[in-house]
């Protein structure tokens, strides 16, 4: 008979003392490495969304922040373009703070070619963090609903949780 033992490894960007690596999720990330979720978005969801955001990211959890690095939007055009619409952005859930600098222009969702736009962390103004604790992040459309497009989107996020003292 073989006998197994599990042997605890030293693996800092894991929580814990690393003896449970199967299955790793982003819970068992220690929370200050950069991680990164990828979200699919729907025709209906890009309508939708200046009416009713979008969770990209959820809640990280009480006494928690998300630290939002870089944002991805790629937008991948249908047979029908879609029409209205305002600047798309991202804010922390249920709040007008975005993490980010600069959005995605309406003109970028109407155009009838595929497009990646790049979203930087907000470089111009501080953020007040402190009204972002155990908030998710949201996408939404700002201005005005889009119509009649049939084009979807990708979004991804780089970010870390802060765990505040």
């Amino acid at each position: 008979m073989i006998e197994v033992h599990k042997v605890p490894i030293s693996a800092p960007q894991f929580q814990g003392d690393g003896s449970l690596l199967t299955n790793i999720g982003s819970s068992a990330l220690n929370p200050l490495v950069q991680q990164v979720k990828q979200v699919s978005l729907t025709a209906a969801q890009l309508i939708a969304m200046y009416t009713t955001p979008v969770s990209i990211l959820p809640a990280p959890g009480a006494g928690k922040v998300l630290i939002i690095d870089a944002i991805a939007f790629q937008f991948k055009h249908g047979a029908s373009q879609f029409t209205g619409g305002g600047a798309v952005t991202f804010v922390f859930h249920g709040t007008a703070v975005t993490p980010h600098t600069g959005n995605v222009a309406a003109a970028t969702i109407q155009a009838a070619a595929d497009d990646v736009q790049y979203l930087g962390p907000n470089t111009s103004a501080a953020i007040d963090l402190q009204t972002a604790i155990n908030l998710g992040l949201d996408i939404k459309n700002a201005t005005a609903a889009f119509a009649a497009g049939n084009g979807t989107a990708i979004v991804t996020v780089w970010y870390s949780v802060l765990t505040l003292g």
